[in-house]
């Protein structure tokens, strides 16, 4: 995906039921990323069947709207019982993709498509660090690995930073 979409920021709200001073958590998440491709025009390759043959054609997509839902699972443990602490963690994802294209063969086809849908599942191993500011407010920052596949079982593979602001009622 990483040769079609540009990096972007994704936001996620965190449902926990854990207390700020455990050190292994686990939660809940829902969020949501808009994604825009590099390229306004993405090309693409079309086959022609007919009776002379099979004929490769020139043809391209152009994306938009693309919007992915988020729903994980949050799994974290603080290496050290301190405010201050190193954590590592996995997160678990379900992904809803919905986007828009434009599919045009020149003298042949022009099409659109809306609100086509895809799935992704992934892990994503992770490390970083933790700062509990008080007893209800904490930080978080690190980065990890996404491993997945798509609904078509394509690999999905890409880096995550992340920065959180946690508030624990």
């Amino acid at each position: 995906m990483g040769y079609l979409v540009k990096p972007a920021i994704g936001y996620e709200l965190v449902l926990a039921s854990t207390n700020i001073s455990d050190r292994f958590q686990g939660n809940g998440c829902i969020g949501f990323m808009s994604l825009n491709t590099w390229l306004d025009t993405v090309p693409t390759g079309t086959f022609l069947h007919n009776d002379d043959g099979i004929t490769l054609l020139p043809s391209y997509m152009v994306y938009h709207d693309i919007t992915v839902f988020i729903f994980g699972i949050n799994l974290e443990y603080k290496i050290l019982d301190r405010r201050f602490t190193p954590v590592v963690g996995a997160d678990i994802y379900m992904n809803l993709i919905e986007y828009d294209y434009d599919n045009f063969v020149p003298n042949l086809v022009s099409s659109s498509v809306t609100n086509e849908h895809a799935g992704s599942f992934s892990i994503l191993p992770r490390i970083g660090v933790s700062y509990e500011i008080n007893e209800r407010f904490l930080f978080r920052s690190g980065f990890g690995k996404n491993l997945g596949f798509d609904n078509n079982f394509n690999s999905i593979y890409f880096w995550k930073s992340y920065f959180e602001a946690i508030f624990y009622f």
